[in-house]
Formats: C-alpha cells, sequence, structure tokens
C-alpha cells in the first residue's frame, strides 16, 4: 500500500511538473526537489527513530552506612577508602556520595571533582540520617534517581550489611535489569569487638511428641567467656528457660523444646547476658502427627461419643464452639478436617463459611457435618451461607412412623360478628381439626371476643372428640374483638410442651386493637418457642387481610382467605395436613441400605436409625447410604467435590437421640473414622525434601520428591497475603520456583501434589527465606558478609572489590533519535533550492 502511494504521488509531481514554466536543466532539478523533499517527508510521517551506538563514561555512586552500628572509627575509614577509590578513578567518570541510616540522602551530588576524605568526614557528621536504624534498600532507591536508567551505573555501597529496616534484597534483581550493579565492601572490624546473634534455625517439620531442636549461631567477640541467658515462649508464654556458657569466638548453641500439638509451632526465641545483649527472635516448624480435626459442638463441656470415636481411631480432635471457627483460612490449615456436629446451619457467619469454603476448595480440606442443631423448622425455612457448601439441600417433608408429637391450638372468634352461619361454620371446623389428628396428638379450642374463653383444654384427640361436640354446642356469639389475650393463653399452654409441632389455627376477621411493639414481642417468643400461626379470614365484609397475612408471615404459618362457609372445615383440615408435612425430620425405625453406586461402602447389615432429617441429595453428589422415609429413598450419607476437598453429610445425628443402636455398635469407630479419612485431605507417603537454594544470586526453592503436578503458594508469617509459586520440573523428581524479589522472613509453604485420576496431597513446611533481620543497632557487631555477597552477586557486582566498579570507565548505550530531526532539514533546504531555481528562471 505504501508503495502504490509513493507510486501516485511521484506520477502527481511527474505530471504537474510539466507545466513549470522552465526548461531544459532546471525543469528537472525542481522536479528531483520535489520528489527528494516529497519522500523525505514521507519516511518522517511516521515517526521512524534512528538507533545509534554511543560511548559514554559511567556513572559511579558512593552509598555509605552512618547508622550506628558504624562506630567513629568506621566512618572514617569510610570516607578514607572514598578518597583512595578517588584516586584511581578516572576524570570522565562521575561520582556522588549518598549517605544513609533509616532515611537517605545526597550529600554530593554528580560531578567529576575528586573528594577529600576531610571533607568527607565533615559531610557525614553533618548529615541527618537517622542512625538509630539501617536502611539499605533506601540508600540503593536515592541512587537510583542519580544514575540514568538507560546508561547504568555502578553503586559502591560501604556497609556492615546489617539490616534492620526495609529489605533491599527485594529491589536488587530489579536493579540489575537496570543495568545497575552493586559493590558492597565491608569496614574493618570494630575496636570494641561485641555479642551477636548471626543465625537460629529449626527443622522444617516435626512429629508431634518429638523435641523441636533449636539451634542458634552466636559470636562472642568480648574475648572472654559469659553466660547466655535462652528463653523460649509460645503465645507470649515461657516454656523453656535455660544458662549456657558462651566462649570467645562463633558458637553453636542448642536447645529443645517438645512438640505437644499439631500445626504451626510459633516460637519466640529470646538471648540474654550480663553484658547487655538482649535479642528476640522468631522461629517456625510444621507440627505433625496423626489426622487433625476441628470438632465443632454447641456443648464443650464433655466430648460427644462420635469425637471418642475418632480418638480411638488415632485422630487428633479439638473441641470448639461454633463461634470459635476461624474467619482466616490460614487457620484451619493446622487441621485435616472439620466436624460440624448437631449445630444450626445459621450458627456459622458468612465469614466463616468462607473460610471453610476456601479450606476446601484451594487446600483441600475436608467437611463432615452430622445432624442439626437449633429450631429446625427455622433452620430448613432460612437459608444460611453454609449450604452451599452441603451435598444435600434438606427440605421439610418428613413424617413420623412412631407416636406423633402434635400439638394444636384452634382460637374461634365469638364476637358479635360471627353470629349465625359462620358459627356454625367454625364448630364444624374445630371437628374437622380432632379428626385429622391422631388419638395421641394434643389439641385445644379457644374462644375469645375481648378475652379468652376455655372451650376445650388441651388433652389427646382420642378422649376429646365427644366432648368437644358438646361443648361446642353451647358456644354462642357475642361482645367485640382483641386476639391478642388468645394468641397470649395459646402461647401459655404451648409453651412448656414436648412436642416437634405446635401450631395455632386462627378463625377471625381480624378486626382487633394493634400494638406493633407487643405484637413484634410475642412473635419473637413464638419463634423462639417453635410454634406457628394459621389465620383463616372470616366475618363480617370487613376483614383485616393485612393483619392475618402479617400473624402467619411472622410465624412461619398459611393465610387463607374464606371463599365460602362451606369451605372452612376444609380449609382447617387442609392446614393440618399442610403442617404436619412441614416437619424437618422424620422419626421412627428406619433401614439403612447401601447404595449400589457406592464407593466407600459395600452391601452390609446396617443399624438401624430412630430418625433423619429430610433432604435431597444434590445432582453432583453421590451418596453412599440411603434410608426409606415413605414413598423414597431418602440420603443418609451424601458427599460431594468442593474444588480440591470433599464435604460430607450424614442426616442422621450420631448422638443417643436417633442414632442409638450406631453408637452401640461395634462397627462404630472404625465407620466414623472411614467417612471423616475420605472427606479429610490426603497426605504424602513419602518424605519431601525443600530447600532455598541461590541461583545467579536469586533464591529459589527446590523441591525433591514424587510430586505430580505440583501446586503450591507461599504464606507470609505476617499473615498478608499468600503468593502463588510457579513451580518447573528442572529433572526427575525435582522442581523449582524463582522467589525474586521475594522480601526475607518466614513463609509457610502450602504445597498440593495432584496425581491423576486420584485425589489431591497435600502437606505444609515452614522456611525462613533470605537473612533474618537485625533488631538491634549496636556497634562491635560482625558485618554480614553473606548477605553483602549475595547482593554483589544478585546485581551482578563484586564483593569487596570496589576498583572493579571503575572497569570499564565507559559503556556503551543505545541512542534512540528520531528520524525527523535530520530529515526536516533536508526538505526545507530541498525547497529553498527548488524556490532559487524557479525564481532564477524570471530573470
Amino acid at each position: 500500500m505504501q508503495i502504490l502511494f509513493l507510486t501516485l504521488t511521484a506520477a502527481g509531481v511527474l505530471f504537474w511538473g510539466r507545466r513549470i514554466p522552465l526548461s531544459g536543466w532546471k525543469r528537472t532539478a525542481v522536479i528531483l526537489c520535489r520528489l527528494a523533499a516529497l519522500a523525505l517527508l514521507l519516511q518522517a510521517i511516521p515517526q521512524r527513530v534512528r538507533v545509534t551506538e554511543r560511548e559514554r563514561p559511567q556513572q559511579v555512586v558512593y552509598a555509605v552506612d552512618l547508622s550506628n552500628s558504624m562506630d567513629a572509627k568506621q566512618r572514617l575509614w569510610a570516607a578514607e577508602r572514598i578518597a583512595s577509590l578517588e584516586a584511581v578513578r578516572p576524570r570522565d567518570v562521575r561520582r556522588a556520595v549518598v549517605a544513609f541510616g533509616s532515611t537517605a540522602t545526597v550529600i554530593e551530588p554528580l560531578g567529576k571533582e575528586p573528594l577529600e576524605p576531610d571533607k568527607l568526614s565533615k559531610a557525614f557528621d553533618a548529615a541527618s540520617v537517622g542512625p538509630e536504624q539501617t536502611d539499605v534498600e533506601q540508600s540503593l532507591l536515592v541512587a537510583l534517581k542519580l544514575l540514568s536508567a538507560d546508561g547504568g551505573g555502578r553503586i559502591i555501597l560501604l556497609s556492615d550489611g546489617r539490616e534492620t529496616a526495609g529489605n533491599a534484597g527485594r529491589i536488587l534483581p530489579h536493579i540489575r535489569r537496570l543495568g545497575i550493579s552493586v559493590y558492597p565492601e565491608p569496614p574493618p572490624a570494630a575496636a570494641q569487638a561485641a555479642i551477636s546473634w548471626e543465625a537460629v534455625s529449626v527443622p522444617p517439620v516435626v512429629q508431634r511428641g518429638q523435641p523441636v531442636p533449636i539451634r542458634l549461631v552466636l559470636n562472642n567477640g568480648t574475648g572472654s567467656s559469659t553466660m547466655a541467658e535462652i528463653s523460649i515462649a509460645v503465645s507470649g508464654v515461657v516454656i523453656k528457660k535455660g544458662s549456657q556458657a558462651l566462649r570467645p569466638g562463633w558458637r553453636v548453641l542448642s536447645v529443645a523444646v517438645p512438640a505437644l500439638q499439631q500445626g504451626t509451632l510459633a516460637l519466640d526465641v529470646r538471648v540474654r547476658t550480663p553484658q547487655g545483649f538482649d535479642e528476640q527472635r522468631p522461629v517456625y516448624t510444621e507440627v505433625e502427627g496423626p489426622p487433625h480435626v476441628l470438632f465443632v459442638d454447641e456443648r464443650t463441656n464433655a466430648l460427644p461419643l462420635a469425637a471418642r470415636a475418632l480418638q480411638q481411631r488415632q485422630m487428633e480432635v479439638s473441641l470448639v464452639q461454633p463461634s470459635e471457627v476461624p474467619t482466616d483460612p490460614r487457620a484451619l490449615l493446622n487441621y485435616d478436617a472439620v466436624f460440624l456436629f448437631n449445630i444450626p446451619k445459621s450458627s456459622l457467619s458468612v465469614e466463616q463459611v468462607s473460610a471453610l469454603r476456601s479450606f476446601l476448595e484451594d487446600s483441600g480440606g475436608g467437611l463432615v457435618m452430622a445432624g442439626l442443631g437449633g429450631d429446625l423448622a427455622e433452620e430448613l425455612r432460612t437459608t444460611a451461607p453454609l449450604d452451599a457448601l452441603l451435598p444435600v439441600t434438606f427440605e421439610a417433608k418428613g413424617l413420623q412412623e412412631t407416636k406423633r408429637r402434635v400439638c394444636m391450638i384452634m382460637l374461634v372468634d365469638r364476637s358479635a360478628s360471627m353470629f349465625g352461619p359462620r358459627l356454625a361454620a367454625t364448630k364444624r371446623a374445630a371437628v374437622a381439626l380432632v379428626n385429622q389428628l391422631a388419638a395421641e396428638d394434643l389439641a385445644g379450642v379457644l374462644a375469645f371476643d375481648t378475652k379468652a374463653y376455655v372451650v376445650m383444654e388441651m388433652q389427646p384427640v382420642g378422649n376429646a372428640r365427644q366432648e368437644l361436640i358438646d361443648k361446642l354446642v353451647k358456644l354462642h356469639s357475642t361482645g367485640g374483638t382483641d386476639v391478642l389475650p388468645a394468641l397470649i393463653a395459646a402461647q401459655n399452654r404451648l409453651e412448656p410442651l414436648d412436642a416437634q409441632i405446635k401450631h395455632v389455627i386462627l378463625l377471625s376477621d381480624g378486626q382487633t386493637p394493634f400494638n406493633l411493639g407487643l405484637y413484634r414481642a410475642l412473635m419473637e417468643s413464638f419463634r423462639q418457642d417453635g410454634i406457628s400461626i394459621s389465620t383463616i379470614g372470616i366475618g363480617a365484609a370487613f376483614i383485616n387481610e393485612e393483619y392475618l397475612q402479617w400473624l402467619a408471615d411472622k410465624s412461619g404459618g398459611n393465610y387463607y382467605l374464606l371463599q365460602t362457609l362451606d369451605d372452612l372445615p376444609k380449609l382447617v383440615a387442609q392446614d393440618v395436613k399442610d403442617s404436619l408435612g412441614r416437619l424437618p425430620f422424620s422419626e421412627g425405625k428406619f433401614g439403612v441400605k447401601t447404595n449400589p453406586a457406592s464407593v466407600l461402602f459395600s452391601d452390609a447389615p446396617w443399624p438401624t436409625v430412630g430418625g433423619f432429617l429430610t433432604a435431597t441429595a444434590k445432582p453432583e453428589a453421590s451418596v453412599d447410604l440411603t434410608v426409606q422415609g415413605g414413598d423414597e429413598q431418602s440420603p443418609l450419607l451424601a458427599g460431594w467435590s468442593v474444588g480440591l476437598g470433599r464435604s460430607v453429610v450424614f442426616t442422621s445425628d450420631a448422638d443417643t437421640r436417633w442414632s442409638p443402636d450406631w453408637l452401640s455398635w461395634d462397627g462404630f469407630e472404625g465407620w466414623m473414622a472411614q467417612v471423616v479419612r475420605w472427606a479429610m485431605r490426603p497426605r504424602f507417603a513419602e518424605e519431601l525434601f525443600i530447600s532455598v537454594a541461590p541461583s545467579a544470586g536469586v533464591p529459589r526453592l527446590v523441591i525433591e520428591g514424587p510430586l505430580d503436578n505440583p501446586q503450591g503458594s507461599l504464606i507470609p508469617a505476617s499473615q498478608e497475603n499468600a503468593r502463588p509459586l510457579s513451580l518447573i520440573q528442572s529433572r526427575a523428581f525435582r522442581w523449582e520456583a524463582s522467589l525474586e524479589g521475594l522480601p526475607s522472613g518466614w513463609y509457610q509453604l502450602a504445597l498440593s501434589s495432584h496425581p491423576e485420576g486420584e485425589a489431591p496431597r497435600f502437606t505444609k513446611r515452614w522456611l525462613q527465606i533470605g537473612e533474618p533481620p537485625q533488631t538491634r543497632e549496636a556497634p562491635g557487631q560482625p558485618a554480614q558478609a553473606v548477605w553483602l555477597r549475595a547482593a554483589a552477586e544478585a546485581s551482578g557486582g563484586w564483593f569487596a572489590a570496589p576498583d572493579a566498579a571503575f572497569l570499564p570507565p565507559s559503556t556503551h548505550v543505545l541512542v534512540r533519535e528520531p528520524v525527523s530531526a535530520w530529515w526536516l532539514p533536508l526538505v526545507l533546504m530541498l525547497l529553498l533550492a527548488e524556490i532559487a531555481l524557479r525564481g532564477s528562471s524570471q530573470f
């Protein structure tokens, strides 16, 4: 397209060139000038650049440590060392000086003049850099501002490398990418040597019950022996304290504490000496042992039999209440599974369920739920965040095979508006009520106008039918209407009764005084007592439907609007049937069967259950055990996968109310452990070797062991966001990941292996990456030579060889210039030539 455009443009220039009032060589010259100018303009329009390589002198920044860890003699050494380097610095190489402590500042800008030691010493004394800390990172950042990013440069670092603030290691790889190298040189040993703590180490993993060996590397530079007091604390409580002799020179002191509890063991190690040395550092290790289950129960005064069964099968059990379930998924990593034992779904907050979801989806944890607590009708009626993690949907479709516990009261409005046929219909409705109930159920009838009257007191229905008919004959209408006293009378009779269904049927026109505050308090009391109200609008032409609907909604009942009086007995019968059908469970004696598709169990005789929560398995769930509930098989044990983890629900209670035969069954312990082990995180069968090794100055995580498609992340001990790892297989059974830019400190490695066709396997390990931060800013401590060497290697510099920063004295840089800077002047010259040629033709 560009060639076609150039061709057409050139043709246009040639065509119009024929009209130029010139002849001979002048016309040809004018046309050529125009063509050349046009070509140059077209080349400049795309904003092309011309890349050339140029030689430029190096730039060097001296970064001088002026913190309290550098004594007066070491500061003087820094000034003299810079002066000696200045003697060999090529004159074309520009230099600058940055002083640093907790902050950094430029005390000598870029220039070529030689630096004198006396001038530097005065500048050091005048510098305000906060000597109470050493922040090498700040000095490097200030040096970067002085050095040109495209031309690179060198930083000569004169420091002992004992960082007490910042983290220079995370920016060293970025400095190298900018073409900048660091040349560290430590100062000579201080005149007055002191005691220093160089390292502390623990194994990444220990077995529960075994000692945790802690090794401390200390340097006694005082020249005489002293005693070092070592104390170990857990959560601020000292669990071990002792003294050991610390002889002069480098020494390794050892101490051990027992690993009593599984999960992360965070220890605070403190060392003190009579000379005033006092430092404290954290260490972390992972304590492994048998499977660890977080058992959640509302009652924590005694361990349930289900939890004891797990203990008998060599599982560790930690008992907590629902409110104590962690909201941070990282806290759940200490457990292999979470067991929810007969707790209300609603007792877990959104934050707690979110942590459980992450525990299952991301960490492969297990969730086991047995039974349900609280108000069962309310728990089934209300959706809870936990529902999304469960393989079943609880539904109120239960029935009772044995003696039912149903208590119902009918409240009949006998006010003046209920005269004649309306009152007769309510009497037939009362008879229909008792006819729907079993002989052992309890029923009562209260009439009311402005106060409540007993028509038939609460009693078994088998004894009440004839008495009810006799008393209903005497009932007549009179007076005004106030429903509240009748509701209170009904509650007083239902509240103390032990019944699964407590129900009130209210027949009224709803024309009653209404105090919102009193009614709200009453409805809350009804809800706590598990009492529901169904209302049927009957009476005069004006029925207060809003009031009747409100009562039904607040209590969990139904509202019916009567069409004809003949429908009243039918509505009462239908409401009773609906109430019985809303049972959230089935009670009786039910046989248990193995689902032929079960992957957990083979067909075998199972104990019977005395009750279970009625539920429906979700489409993705697998059902292992079923129970016959009415006309259909209901799930008794169902499970499914949630991300990398598993969730399983036992719809009976695994307790004494519904599962006494299971608790006394000799196979209960094994069955319960098998269910939990199926849900919990699988573990590695073989031990892994995990280490941190430097490669070209950049730390790399090395994992050796049998892994399949491993995934991992590092979680800082400071509980910041986890950092995912990019694991690359370098050879058989060896995987590596770069830790470039990761701040020094303690990290928990969460690692998973994903064999094809098998459940993922998980493990956790604690690692210390980089050098531990120093906590004391005091002179007389040896330089951190290991860190300084690593800084030089990571940035492409040299350790203890600052003279090499001047070699070569110059560097080659690529300079990019726009073509228009060259071609536009040529275009102007050509146009001027063209004008001159055309102008000269007129003379």
